[in-house]
């Protein structure tokens, strides 16, 4: 393992585990915060002892020596209690980070496995295709309806029914991604297009092979499309047991259609993506 993989191994580690992290340091602020603000205490009566005997020799508080005792007064009180101030900050910091952190992760989790559900019941549907409905309620025990997530499924549902064959990537896959005019690797010329995917995918398995993981929202930036809850916590490993070992954006080409685009006067394309991520690898990084 390369000292670049293990930096970027350590650094995942670190975010992967950043709520525990934070919620040990705010424990740790607690006592220390308590433990200050009785230091300080015994510090201020100490300060506040010598500053009221100091002013007992100056009975109008309008003369200058009285002023620069206040102010002196004033600084020390601020020193003494600046500490406790700062830690008690850092403390409630550490919670209120510890918990939004915590928050984004259960979502992203929770999208995940969503999205492993859709392709599921995708699944289950040509199971009853291949051998009946009565057949898969046995084994099943309860039937289970289609629903699809994917945030580019809309716009596809909507095109023409001749692009059956690209409806069907995203039944089948709930990471799959559009590719058109608001992706940054579009091109009004098909050979660029596929030229610019390409570069994208050999840019993933580089980066891969160096950090020794990728997630998939990663790919989604490279290619300029949005990210997904599911996309932060879903990738690929390196030498994954349980993967292929590379990424692999399919066979864009056979899930592209081409159209006539009345601004540009030519037939432009668009396709859909497929990606074949490990699965979830937030937890094996």
């Amino acid at each position: 393992m390369s000292l670049t993989t293990i930096i970027h191994t350590m650094g995942a580690r670190i975010v992967r585990n950043a709520p525990t992290i934070l919620s040990v340091a705010a424990s740790a602020g607690v006592v220390a915060t308590g433990y200050l603000a009785y230091k300080a205490g015994n510090e201020l009566y100490s300060v506040k002892t010598k500053y009221e005997n100091a002013m007992k020799e100056y009975p109008d508080p309008s003369t200058e020596r009285a002023t620069t005792l206040r102010k002196q007064f004033l600084w020390d009180t601020a020193k003494i209690l600046a500490p406790t101030v700062i830690s008690g900050a850092a403390t409630v910091g550490c919670i209120v980070w510890s918990n939004h952190l915590a928050t984004k992760q259960i979502v992203a989790i929770t999208g995940a496995y969503k999205s492993l559900e859709t392709a599921f019941k995708t699944y289950r549907e040509k199971m009853v295709e291949a051998v009946g409905e009565k057949k898969v309620n046995e084994i099943m025990a309860r039937p289970i309806e289609l629903s699809l997530d994917s945030p580019d499924y809309k716009k596809i549902s909507e095109l023409e029914s001749v692009y059956g064959m690209i409806e069907d990537v995203f039944k089948a896959s709930p990471y799959a991604r559009l590719i058109d005019d608001t992706s940054t690797v579009w091109d009004p010329s098909e050979d660029y297009l596929f030229m610019n995917i390409s570069a994208v995918q050999n840019w993933a398995n580089r980066r891969l092979r160096t950090k020794g993981h990728l997630f998939l929202n990663e790919v989604y930036d490279q290619l300029g499309v949005s990210r997904t809850p599911e996309g932060s916590v879903c990738g690929w490993i390196a030498n994954s047991e349980n993967g292929d070992g590379y990424v692999d954006f399919g066979n864009p080409e056979s899930c592209a259609w081409r159209y006539y685009d009345g601004v540009r006067k030519h037939d432009v394309t668009e396709c859909v993506l497929d990606f074949n991520i490990d699965g979830v690898i937030w937890d094996q990084i």
